[in-house]
């Protein structure tokens, strides 16, 4: 409610289901809170929504996800001008949507707030001088931080003393919400001993950044990451750059798994707008401008609708786990970035077939096979044998026994001279150890431990720059709770 500043004099209109926290908790405890009017909206079109939010005077309008779209896509309504909403609210509006909608609703601002899963922080974009998942701390809201997170092994790195190490400005990191020893907790493992010894803290599985003006910019869920084979990639900066097409009306990057070696290529699912086609010259310049080789979409699939959460968020894990099903291979109905014309191409089996070759590393026609050479057979002389002019061949003449054993004499004598290498000598490439400095090891995981979780490992090893060698015994690490 103070957020929002919501007075007794507004009327907040709840375009959002109520079985949505964003619905529940924020629009209608808010306004509980705040003294004012809620009006509950009974279809999500854009039709119903103009006339529902002028009969009522709506001045904040609570969102979910990407329910908003409906309202940028459609066409101006006739009585949409002289409107008095100066605020949209909610969770999960894609940077894009929010962006679009500011540009149509010129009086209106867009107010993202984000609240911690399992924990008790809440953030929220409270001064909407920046557009999108920009968000500083609510007053009365728990303490938050971001640290070093292993994405492998989804643990934390730790330092020299066994603590959690924090991420500087402009770096990416798990985001942490402090809570009370001893608090009941719903949903993710709580970890003691974080920064010192006996505090507690919770893992939200979402990842954020620290700009320069000290705000926490969403990058992406972890949960929502491409395993790359270099690297784990955000999927926001990805869809976020196709969502400029004005074409476009809902994108979604996921990682999808194409060959058998356990890693994803980074693809996109869209939605295109009303009577829209989807330009190919177009999608292929602005990704090639604006992502590098690894971040592009080798895939990218036009859909009529898209996998939804009850927060009417796009539900990527349903994408990943549909692959390429027949009805993608359609024509027109997907497309695949060819690294050689640098631009997309239509998706069919046939050129589905090359896209794996060129995963491989293989190219489209494998190179002719070299042909082997048969080797030349030298046929032995015959020998003749004694016939009337009583020639023999000469037989080759036997080594003695003797002189057998003095070549054996021989040899023992130059093994007993021969210098020896010892063992300690020996250098070997696969045993060399790297530079300390450029290493942080996670020693002794078995003392993280999570809440009702056991971790049964040794000791591992991982790099982060600018942190030094942790010792083999951190003292005190990640214990649970006495």
């Amino acid at each position: 409610a103070s957020s929002t500043a919501l007075t007794k004099s507004d009327t907040v209109y709840c375009w959002t289901p109520l079985n949505d926290p964003a619905g529940l908790l924020l629009s209608v405890s808010a306004s509980l809170i705040a003294g004012a009017r809620v009006a509950l909206a009974t279809k999500f079109d854009a039709p119903t929504f103009w006339q529902e939010a002028r009969s009522y005077g709506a001045r904040v309008v609570f969102y979910s996800g990407c329910l908003v779209s409906a309202l940028v896509d459609a066409a101006p309504n006739k009585i949409e001008p002289g409107h008095a909403i100066r605020l949209f609210a909610g969770v999960g509006m894609p940077e894009p949507l929010a962006k679009r909608i500011v540009e149509r609703f010129k009086t209106s601002k867009v107010m993202e707030i984000f609240i911690a899963q399992g924990g008790s922080a809440y953030l929220a974009n409270i001064s909407c001088r920046k557009i999108g998942p920009v968000v500083q701390a609510i007053p009365g809201s728990s303490d938050t931080t971001l640290v070093y997170w292993n994405h492998d092994k989804n643990q934390p790195y730790l330092d020299s003393s066994g603590y959690l190490c924090p991420v500087p400005t402009g770096a990416t990191g798990m985001l942490l919400s402090k809570i009370e020893t001893g608090t009941a907790h719903h949903c993710n493992p709580a970890i003691y001993n974080v920064f010192k010894k006996g505090d507690c803290w919770m893992v939200s599985g979402d990842l954020f950044m620290i700009d320069e003006d000290s705000e926490y910019r969403f990058i992406d869920k972890s949960n929502n990451l491409i395993h790359s084979k270099n690297d784990w990639l955000p999927t926001l900066a990805i869809e976020n750059t196709v969502w400029q097409l004005d074409s476009v009306s809902i994108a979604a990057a996921y990682g999808l798994n194409i060959g058998d070696d356990g890693y994803q290529i980074p693809a996109v699912a869209l939605c295109l707008r009303h009577q829209c086609k989807l330009d190919i010259k177009e999608l292929s310049a602005i990704i090639t401008q604006q992502l590098d080789i690894g971040s592009r979409p080798r895939v990218v699939r036009i859909m009529d609708s898209l996998p939804m959460t009850l927060g009417q968020q796009v539900n990527k894990q349903i994408l990943t786990s549909q692959g390429l099903p027949s009805a993608a291979l359609q024509r027109g109905r997907s497309f695949w970035y060819n690294p050689e014309t640098s631009g997309y191409e239509t998706l069919n089996k046939t050129a589905l077939v090359k896209l794996k070759k060129e995963l491989l590393g293989e190219k489209a026609s494998s190179p002719p096979v070299a042909k082997k050479t048969p080797r030349k057979t030298t046929r032995k002389p015959t020998t003749k044998k004694a016939g009337a002019s009583g020639q023999q061949k000469p037989s080759a003449k036997k080594p003695s026994v003797a002189s057998k054993k003095s070549k054996i004499d021989n040899l023992k004598d130059l093994a007993s001279t021969a210098p020896m290498t010892p063992l300690s000598n020996i250098d070997s490439t696969d045993n060399k150890t790297p530079a300390a400095s450029n290493i942080v090891a996670i020693n002794d995981v078995n003392n993280i431990i999570l809440e009702n979780t056991e971790v049964k490992e040794t000791s591992t090893t991982s790099t982060v720059t600018g942190y030094p060698l942790a010792s083999n015994n951190p003292e005190p690490g990640l214990v649970k709770q006495p």
